[in-house]
């Protein structure tokens, strides 16, 4: 058990489970076969470059590049870097990142809060609200549950009917392609084009020519 702050400049080579509350810091890359279970913070840092440890965390910030598998976050993902979570994820961390983030198709929970770009593989449900500031890149239907707010753009004129709006208000910036599908309340701000088939099952709310 680690209770204090650690920084490593090099290499993290775990073998078995490292648990702790101290905050703990990686500069470059990781390697063996461990998890972490961290209850305070663990950060990645702009020159990590590799696998990030799976396990649980409660606040994970990535400013550099890393990898996950499976893994639990429970109070904050934050950072500015360029994460995969390429195993399962769960918790109920809210997002706060600025960077680039993509949900492989076994990272069923996307969770809510606020990214830059946003990348979903595979198909799943969206139970939680967030909100897209940069590109979102969806290419499998995704069963909504929550409001989906779209700031940036969006490869909507490739991916076809992706949505799959159960409840919930899915917004589009002015500008912004529309996804194929079928929405609950759908609103546009104007100057959007829709290139595949739409339905709307509640209100649409559409500002300014389409």
């Amino acid at each position: 058990t680690i209770y204090n702050n650690i920084t490593v400049n090099g290499i993290a080579n775990f073998t078995g489970k490292q648990s702790g509350s101290g905050n703990w810091t990686f500069k470059d890359d990781s390697a063996g076969n461990g998890t972490v279970d961290n209850d305070s913070q663990v950060t990645y840092t702009e020159s990590f470059n590799g696998a990030g440890f799976a396990g649980s965390y409660r606040n994970l910030t990535v400013n550099g590049k890393a990898v996950f598998g499976d893994v639990v976050i429970e109070n904050l993902f934050d950072g500015a870097g360029d994460v995969t979570f390429a195993g399962t994820t769960g918790g109920d961390a809210t997002a706060s990142h600025t960077g680039s983030v993509t949900y492989n198709e076994t990272a069923q929970l996307v969770y809510g809060g606020i990214y830059g770009d946003l990348t979903l593989k595979g198909t799943r449900t969206l139970a939680n609200d967030f909100k897209v500031n940069g590109l979102a890149t969806i290419n499998d239907v995704q069963t909504v549950d929550a409001d989906i707010d779209f700031v940036g753009t969006t490869n909507a004129k490739t991916a076809g009917e992706v949505i799959n709006a159960v409840s919930g208000t899915v917004s589009y910036v002015k500008g912004a392609d529309i996804y194929g599908g079928t929405y609950n309340n759908l609103t546009s701000l104007g100057d959007n084009t829709i290139y595949n088939n739409i339905t709307v099952n509640g209100i649409a709310n559409f500002t300014g020519k389409q």
